[in-house]
C-alpha cells in the first residue's frame, strides 16, 4: 500500500470514534454489508469486476454533515430531482 492510500486509511480510521458509528447514514449499511452486496453482485455479474474499483464501494465518506457510503453518495448527486420530490411529499404519498 502506497504512503497516500495508507494515510487515507488512516484518517478514516481515526474518524470512527466506535466501530457502531462505522456505517452510512442514508441506507445504514456497514461497510461489510456493503462489501458484502457488491460481491454478491460482482458474482452475478463477472463482466463488471473490471469496471469497479472495490475500494471505492465500500468507503465511507466523513467529511459530510453524516457519513455516507460511495453508492449512496452518488444515487443522491445524480438524482437530485427525485431527492426534492422525496423531501417535499408527505410520507404517505411516498409510501
Amino acid at each position: 500500500m502506497n504512503s497516500k492510500m495508507s494515510q487515507k486509511l488512516q484518517d478514516y480510521l481515526n474518524k470512527i470514534s466506535d466501530i457502531k458509528d462505522d456505517h452510512c447514514w442514508f441506507c445504514q449499511k456497514t461497510p461489510d454489508q456493503i462489501r458484502a452486496q457488491f460481491l454478491e453482485y460482482l458474482q452475478k455479474n463477472p463482466d463488471k469486476a473490471d469496471e469497479i474499483d472495490l475500494d471505492d464501494v465500500i468507503m465511507i465518506s466523513y467529511r459530510t454533515k453524516k457519513p455516507i457510503c460511495a453508492s449512496c453518495y452518488f444515487v443522491i448527486r445524480d438524482n437530485p430531482e427525485l431527492v426534492r420530490e422525496i423531501l417535499h411529499k408527505s410520507p404517505d404519498k411516498v409510501w
